[in-house]
């Protein structure tokens, strides 16, 4: 959540409405709208056709692909005047990590007992979701608007099991310690739009399977040696930087229902990274991802926690100077907005934040929904900077 990240960004952005400057570019994030918008049409006329990801053959990919991206980048162009090369190398290198983030997709679902129900999903908005209504006390509320990206759901028994998929062209990841601060809160209030408007349509309650990132990118491969074609394909299936990200059920077999290959592994699979034991058990190594229906639970109601505290602080006006620095990262590096805070050391403090392993973090926000300790110390260091406790409507923490 940016207002956790830093008070007066959160208030520069959507206070003041400041936006940088815009100039012409196709970076990091054009290409990363752009690979979203695509991927939503190509998730939409799947669905649109009663298919999966995994009824696509590697012809129908290639087609599909190259014609939904020429109608996006025909809407989305320039005067043909002002087309370079530049501009052509940039178009061939999208596509082509379009085709490689689709032939992902389809091999998941080819591994995956789980059904794609919903693309670019809105809570809060027309014709969507209802909003998620954070009480502030007092009759006032914070409403939570949003869109997600994809959920997949798998019915075992008569009851529903539900993963969040959000997709990524960068290299974005979740633990428990950045949900605990608030820094993060993204996966979960997404998960819980999901639950709340599952139980509102089917009046029962559906169980969280995953929250995941998923990369939408082609990212470079290295190697010692000149390799060849096939080589440097096997070598980006294998190393591991496309591997999805997020938390996952204890229950094994539901895991396997997410990749059936889960258990012939040599080393984390791609889509669940989580390795099984000759024992049949999750690998020790593997625990810190992996969360039972209750650690679920209690993150999805701490959010909801965090969002009241954090609405509170907005409604009364309060946004300090005061960006967190946790291990030595500040959120300062690349904000569009230093240069109107002008943080200085002799003037402004950073909110200074204590390393937690997961399962501290887990167990600290137990207790603040237990209301053993008090405040949380996540509410408290926040506070000792800030004065803080306010109201006010908020999205999550990309601001989407």
């Amino acid at each position: 959540m940016k207002y956790r990240q830093c008070p007066f960004k959160f208030y520069a952005q959507y206070g003041l409405k400041l936006e940088p400057r815009k100039v012409r570019s196709f970076g990091a994030p054009e290409i990363g709208t752009f690979l979203h918008a695509n991927l939503e049409r190509l998730g939409t006329q799947l669905l649109s056709e009663h298919k999966q990801w995994r009824d696509l053959d590697e012809t129908a990919q290639q087609e599909l692909c190259a014609r939904v991206a020429a109608d996006i980048l025909e809407e989305n162009r320039y005067d043909e005047d002002e087309k370079t090369a530049y501009d052509k190398a940039i178009e061939e290198r999208v596509v082509r990590t379009l085709q490689k983030t689709v032939s992902r997709l389809v091999d998941w679902s080819s591994r995956s007992s789980f059904d794609t129900m919903y693309l670019e999903q809105d809570f809060g908005r027309p014709n969507g979701w209802d909003s998620i209504k954070v009480s502030l006390g007092e009759d006032r509320y914070l409403r939570l608007v949003g869109q997600i990206d994809r959920i997949d759901e798998y019915n075992r028994d008569g009851h529903t099991y539900g993963m969040v998929i959000d997709y990524k062209s960068g290299s974005t990841s979740v633990n428990a310690q950045e949900i605990y601060y608030g820094l993060k809160l993204q996966l979960m209030t997404y998960l819980l739009a999901l639950e709340s408007a599952y139980k509102k349509h089917h009046d029962q309650p559906m169980t969280p399977a995953a929250v995941v990132y998923t990369y939408v990118k082609n990212p470079r491969t290295p190697a010692g040696e000149p390799v060849s074609y096939e080589e440097a394909k096997a070598l980006a299936d294998t190393n591991g930087a496309l591997n999805n990200k997020g938390y996952f059920t204890d229950d094994i077999d539901m895991l396997e229902k997410m990749d059936k290959n889960l258990l012939t592994y040599k080393s984390k699979g791609p889509y669940v990274p989580v390795r099984i034991t000759g024992k049949g058990s999750i690998h020790s190594g593997d625990m810190k991802i992996i969360k039972s229906s209750g650690d679920f639970d209690i993150m999805c109601r701490y959010t909801e926690s965090i969002m009241a505290d954090t609405g509170s602080a907005i409604g009364k006006g309060e946004f300090p100077i005061a960006p967190y620095q946790l291990n030595k990262a500040i959120p300062c590096s690349y904000c569009d907005y230093k240069t109107v805070c002008r943080f200085d050391n002799e003037r402004n403090q950073y909110n200074y934040l204590s390393a937690l392993n997961e399962a501290n973090a887990l167990e600290k926000m137990r207790d603040a929904l237990n209301g053993s300790s008090g405040q949380t110390e996540a509410n408290a260091d926040f506070c000792e900077s800030s004065n803080t406790d306010s109201s006010m409507t908020g999205g999550d923490d990309n601001g989407r």
